[in-house]
């Protein structure tokens, strides 16, 4: 997945980025395929009137999103 350096310095700073299991960068909750989604989804986020399917968009950041806030808590 292709992130400027900007966007690894944030989502490395919000904790939104993992690597899987052969190594790669996901956004965390997400598989490869579906970070690469997201990430489209992000980039085009201020043409989300032309999204095909914006409840897809929604999908992946609730799932991305649960997991993040998991991955925040303390662990008992």
């Amino acid at each position: 997945m292709d992130l400027t350096k900007n966007e690894l310095a944030y989502f490395g700073d919000i904790g939104a980025l993992e690597h899987d299991g052969f190594g790669r960068l996901v956004f965390v909750g997400l598989s490869y395929e579906e970070s690469w989604e997201f990430k489209q989804f992000h980039d085009t986020y201020l043409q989300q009137e032309r999204w095909a399917n914006p409840e897809r968009y929604v999908e992946l950041m609730v799932q991305h999103e649960r997991a993040r806030l998991r991955m925040a808590l303390p662990q008992h």
